[in-house]
């Protein structure tokens, strides 16, 4: 974001790159600094549990097959079959594997009673507080009550049993903001903990759901789960697959940063099948031609990650540099995707140069098009002056698109005076057809920038999910050496003066992903902004 007209700051920039160390955002398949772990199936992978559930078909119920009999077997795993499973209702329940039931989730933990120095962690939680209420700008945009969140955190603090609970604590304090750009992350903690909330797999295989819930919508040719396209995922560990996302959102991890649930929800759904846990067991029932088949996998090392990030990429894509895919579908329009807004150089920094040019190169060859589809799905984030030269490429005459102020003091109203972000065109480069931007719960930050004006300003029709919300810029504050804490200190608002952090606009033609779309390699969503284009 910028804090105001002509002042290039870094912050959007830095929220991005905070996103991408700490969850480990992958754009596209590539090799791990570390080897992250696959799963290599047992001698007894797959198990056809049809004929052992075809007594579920009783007299009373003739038209029950042995097969639909199977899937309400399997899809009843979790709490509601069996009330010794860890729920929100049986919060002491029991958990697969290494899990462990907190809270009604299982999670994964290493909270052995331990000596800490109890003072200086209740220390920090009153500092990073402090630094919170000071300097986020967005409090009107909530309903929390902030002073409430404090007392309730602290009385949680009293109760951890070591330093590792304790960290969790804070982390989870500071994300009941409600703010993609506002987080504490322990420096040392987030060196050694794994992040659980990935938005990549390492088992070749990536999930997404749909009204009739979780499927595998992308695959590696031969992964070792054999999952395809298209499958119906009913059990994970042993659990459901909606009390899977729910264990996976209350796992404790470096640190959580989300403006909207829906942001939250999709960002465990994409990581499902992220491991990381060399010699874990995994267990996976998934529906096939009506029968349930359980696969059961032991976990590897392999040196490649799966980016999941919810879309479908069209066949024939060129790869324009700094993570730009683009080309022509057919005769009705250019494709245009990127994972952010900016890319990573040797050093793993964020920066906007080779992007921009990147995205003028592409935008160059587009000119020729009848119509521009640019997929935002799952973009992080990054730098103003990425969407900027954007806005300079697709507007012809000088056009307002949004407002911001800046948080300049400790006090709820200290704000400096309201700006607003103006599109400039660019005299050597300006597309004029029809433009059909791609979003989902992902699109973050810069995304939910991009998105949002073109959309306010009528220069595009959006379509898919509403982005996730995040509208601001996070910029840190000092809480101490031991602590990286982000704040989002810029409040923005729409055309008509409507502050937008965690209230994304809607979009102008719904679609989500669907199983049967991607079973036939089809985007559901691309295939929707394609029928608009052609009207």
């Amino acid at each position: 974001m910028q804090p105001s007209p002509g002042h290039r700051v870094h912050r959007i920039g830095a929220a991005a790159v905070w996103a991408c160390l700490l969850c480990a955002c992958v754009a596209e398949e590539q090799p791990a600094a570390n080897p992250p772990i696959v799963l290599e199936p047992r001698a007894d992978a797959i198990i056809d549990d049809a004929e052992a559930s075809d007594a579920g078909a009783g007299p009373d119920d003739p038209d029950t097959s042995a097969a639909d009999a199977a899937l309400d077997a399997v899809a009843c795993i979790g709490s509601s079959c069996d009330e010794t499973l860890c729920s929100p209702e049986n919060p002491f329940g029991d958990c697969p594997a290494e899990a462990t039931c907190r809270g009604g989730a299982c999670v994964v933990v290493d909270w052995q009673p331990e000596p800490f120095d109890r003072d200086a962690i209740e220390r920090d939680l009153e500092t990073i507080w402090a630094r919170v209420d000071e300097n986020y700008a967005a409090f009107e945009a909530k309903t929390l009550d902030w002073p409430s969140i404090r007392e309730i955190y602290r009385a949680r603090l009293a109760q951890a049993m070591s330093r590792a609970e304790a960290i969790w604590i804070i982390v989870q304090m500071v994300s009941e903001i409600g703010d993609g750009h506002t987080f504490a992350a322990e420096i040392e903690s987030c060196a050694t903990a794994l992040p659980y909330v990935q938005n990549v797999s390492d088992l070749g295989a990536c999930l997404d759901e749909d009204e009739a819930g979780v499927f595998v919508y992308d695959a590696q040719p031969g992964n070792r789960t054999g999952l395809q396209v298209g499958d119906r995922l009913i059990g994970i560990d042993g659990r459901s697959a909606e009390d899977a996302v729910r264990d996976r959102l209350a796992q404790p991890r470096c640190t959580i940063s989300a403006s909207s649930p829906a942001m939250a929800r999709r960002a465990a759904l994409h990581s499902l099948l992220y491991r990381g846990r060399d010699g874990e067991l995994l267990h996976i029932e998934r529906a096939v031609d009506g029968r349930a088949e359980r696969i059961d996998l032991v976990a590897a090392r392999e040196d490649a990650l799966r980016g999941c990030d919810g879309r479908i990429e069209p066949a024939g894509l060129a790869d324009y540099g700094a993570g730009v895919r683009a080309g022509r579908l057919g005769d009705d329009a250019f494709y245009i995707w990127f994972p952010f807004f900016g890319s990573f150089d040797a050093r793993g920094a964020l920066v906007d140069g080779p992007i921009l040019e990147s995205l003028r190169s592409a935008m160059r060859d587009a000119l020729d098009a009848p119509g521009l589809v640019l997929d935002l799905r799952s973009n992080g984030g990054g730098y103003p002056s990425v969407y900027t030269a954007l806005a300079s490429w697709l507007y012809f005459e000088e056009t307002p698109l949004f407002g911001c102020r800046n948080k300049i003091g400790p006090g709820r109203d200290d704000f400096g005076q309201p700006y607003t972000l103006t599109a400039f065109p660019d005299p050597s480069l300006g597309f004029d057809g029809p433009v059909a931007v791609l979003i989902n719960a992902r699109t973050f930050s810069a995304g939910d920038f991009a998105s949002g004006f073109l959309g306010w300003t009528g220069r595009a029709a959006t379509f898919g999910e509403p982005s996730g919300g995040g509208f601001g810029s996070a910029g840190t504050v000092d809480a101490g050496e031991a602590w990286s804490v982000g704040v989002n200190t810029t409040a923005c608002f729409d055309l008509e003066g409507t502050l937008r952090e965690g209230n994304p606009p809607p979009v102008d033609f719904p679609v989500g992903p669907t199983a049967a779309a991607a079973a036939e390699g089809r985007d559901a969503v691309i295939e929707a902004a394609l029928d608009w284009l052609r009207e």
